[in-house]
């Protein structure tokens, strides 16, 4: 059957030891607790969109496995790691976004880039 098998599952196994997927597995939990906590904090928690959300986490996390140690074992590991690295900025910026949005500090030059964080109040209730 050739190298396939064994070059992907070499692939799994390395990711154990790969510091981008663990940031990735991290900033995703960080994403969730922080959501939660702007649903409590907010007092907008919707289970439809909590679930919707899960469900979103969840799909991405078991693309992201099967597509990682494919493209690893098909020697296009710098592909692999773009696409971790893409969904690790897009959960930090969306942890930002929930940690601005409970009204926590930041930094001002954080919010004049992040685009949740710079509508003002009305638009935040009718947006």
């Amino acid at each position: 059957p050739g190298p396939w098998p064994g070059a992907f599952m070499e692939g799994v196994r390395s990711m154990y030891h790969n510091y981008l997927i663990w940031a990735f597995l991290g900033i995703i939990v960080l994403d969730i607790i922080s959501g939660f906590a702007k649903g409590l904090i907010t007092k907008k928690l919707d289970s439809s969109v909590g679930l919707a959300g899960l469900t979103k986490h969840f799909l991405i996390i078991f693309v992201t496995m099967i597509i990682y140690p494919f493209l690893d074992a098909t020697e296009f590991d710098d592909v692999a790691n773009a696409w971790v690295i893409f969904y690790i900025v897009s959960y930090f910026l969306s942890f930002i976004e929930n940690w601005g949005q409970m009204g926590l500090p930041l930094p001002e030059v954080v919010k004049t880039y992040v685009k949740k964080l710079t509508l003002n109040e009305e638009e935040r209730k009718h947006g």
